[in-house]
Formats: C-alpha cells, structure tokens, sequence
C-alpha cells in the first residue's frame, strides 16, 4: 500500500524513513506528525492521546488502533470522502482531531496535504483541497481573509468549540458543504455533525452510532468503535436514537433562584451585543444559590459601557436572563486547544 503526504508517493519503509526525520525536526509540529506515524505503524495496539482539560484536569488516555481506524471509516463514509482527496491538515497532531486526520489519509488512501497550524492556514495553501478540518478560532480568521479559498473546498468540518453565531451565518454564503461536528477524545472525535444553514440546530448521528440520555438529560453515547458507552456531561434535547439539539453542559448550568440557566444557550444570544470574548459563568449568592455573572476578556474595566449594555440586554431578554454582574479579565485562560477554562473562574 502507498501513503500520499505533500505530493510525495511512500510505500512504508520510505515513510517510516521520512516520519523518523520529521521526528528530528527543529518544528514542533513536524515532530509531532513524525512521532505519531512512527506510533502508528509499531507494534503496540494503542496510541497514547492528551486530552485538552477544558473540562478537568488533562489526562492521558490509551486509544486502541483498530477503532481509531473504524472512527476513520465512518467519517470517510459520513461525508462521502473517496480515496485519492485532497485532504488539509493544519490541526496539531499533538491532539486528537489532528491524529485522527492523518489516521484517515492512511488508512482511507486520501492524499494528505501538511501545513503548519495557525490562525489562517489556507494563507499557506496552494492545492485543490476537498476536505478539510479547522476549528472555529481558524474559520473566523480565514473568514476574514480568506472566504473565497475556504469556500473552494467541498467538506469542511469545524469542531473543537462553539462556533459564534455571526460566524457561522457568514458560512450560509459559500457554496460548498459546512459541519460543526461533536465529538471528544474519548470518542476518537466526532460521532454526530450538524449541516451549517439556516434554521438547522439538529445534530445527526454518524453511522452506526445511537444515543439515549440519563436522568439528567446528559448525552450517552452507544458506538460499535468503542467498548463501553460513553457517558457525556452534555445536556441535549433528544430528538430519536440519531438525532439531538445541544443545549449545554452540566457543570455550566446556573441554578439562579430555582431557575436553571444554560449559559451556552444565553450566550448565543448574547454575541450581537458583544466585541470582546466572554462567558457566562455562576458566582455563589446568598439569596439566589448561584447568581449568572459576565465574564469579558479586557484589558480595563469600562463601567459606562457595562451599564449601556445592560439596558441593552434588558431589551431582549428576560430578567431572570440578564447577568447579576460584569466582572472583566484581562485575559482568559485557555487550554492549548483554545477553549476558555471556565472551571476556573466559578467563584
């Protein structure tokens, strides 16, 4: 079997030559590609993989080749990528999404074309690409410079975090196809996508793959790739076994006075009014239990402009609805995935 990385044909030998010196790299991201197809092709059953801590702390977690292969399999057939595409990778393969593309060049025989990660990878790019993966902070750069390429590609798939309301209304103009996918490491990636158009806020289950909810309408997860099921913290409206809306996470929920809140569900309705980067997040009250307090990324605190949107926001929510305060940080943090610790900042 031959591998197709940069427009250079491998049999194995010749790429586990090549991923040896990738390993040596003086580019970390080289390293890493490198390293991962030298673990792929060992003898070991399994591949060792990060997990971001948006949620917990980052552990390591053991991820067993065959279904890594059969996670590769339904994305191939989900999508309906044949062999021979043209697929991008510009994720670090130091996590999951980017192992799992080079995963799918090898085993599903797409041509894979390599470039450094950064916040607008397509700048770099001079290849026909048919599919491609991004993550949302990537999509709203690209979008900025580079819609007209982006709109060139046949699949794209965004996942790793929310996409912003107004970012994803900017994908219904191209003319190609647009996912959010759902997914995490302990699922090998995603095993659900949403179409981005209009009206569409319905998650569809990838082949093979079932879901029920627990007591608390957290998402579990049946697939035939993975031994056990997966118990999610995500609390979802459930349409059938294959389909689900994403209402938020458990941990985020806000019980304000006996009221729960769904800080993701509030917070796209916030972003019209919003510039800055920002979360709901919850704040110990001893009236309510938990008052919903907002959290803006800046440099300054700007007391006048907090109260006008304040009065903005009285407008179009309601008042259980409205933040109890606006606490101002000058800079999140973040994992290495770009998703903001939120677990950090409950008070």
């Amino acid at each position: 079997m031959n591998y197709y990385i940069n427009h250079h044909t491998y049999d194995l030998p010749a790429l586990l030559k090549q991923a040896q010196a990738w390993s040596s790299s003086s580019e970390s991201w080289m390293v890493d590609l490198g390293e991962f197809i030298l673990q792929w092709f060992n003898d070991g059953d399994s591949v060792i993989v990060g997990t971001s801590g948006s949620t917990g702390e980052p552990k390591q977690i053991a991820l067993r080749k065959e279904s890594m292969r059969k996670s590769a399999e339904m994305t191939a057939s989900y999508f309906q990528v044949k062999k021979a595409t043209n697929a991008l990778l510009c994720l670090p393969v130091k996590f999951i999404a980017g192992k799992m593309m080079v995963v799918r060049a090898l085993t599903q025989g797409w041509h894979l074309i390599v470039r450094q990660p950064s916040s607008n990878p397509l700048s770099h790019v001079h290849d026909p690409i048919e599919f491609a993966a991004f993550t949302p902070m990537q999509i709203e750069h690209i979008m900025q410079k580079n819609s007209s390429e982006l709109g060139k590609i046949d699949v794209v798939i965004i996942g790793g975090a929310a996409i912003p309301s107004e970012t994803e209304s900017a994908l219904y103009s191209l003319n190609n196809k647009c996912f959010a996918t759902y997914g995490m490491t302990e699922t090998i990636t995603h095993i659900a996508a949403r179409r981005i158009m209009p009206g569409n806020d319905v998650y569809d289950a990838l082949p093979d793959i079932s879901f029920e909810t627990d007591d608390e309408s957290c998402l579990l997860i049946h697939a035939p790739h993975i031994a056990s099921p997966v118990q999610t913290n995500d609390v979802v409206e459930l349409i059938d076994d294959k389909h689900f809306r994403f209402v938020g996470r458990r941990d985020n929920v806000i019980n304000s006075g006996g009221i729960k809140l769904a800080p993701e569900l509030l917070e796209k309705r916030l972003e019209p009014f919003l510039t800055a980067a920002f979360f709901l997040g919850k704040k110990k009250d001893a009236v309510l239990g938990e008052k919903m307090v907002l959290y803006i990324e800046s440099e300054q605190k700007e007391e006048s402009w907090t109260s006008s949107l304040l009065q903005q926001l009285k407008q179009h929510l309601a008042s259980y609805e409205i933040p109890r305060e606006v606490i101002f940080v000058k800079a999140f943090e973040r994992t290495a995935t770009h998703k903001i610790i939120r677990k950090n900042y409950d008070i």
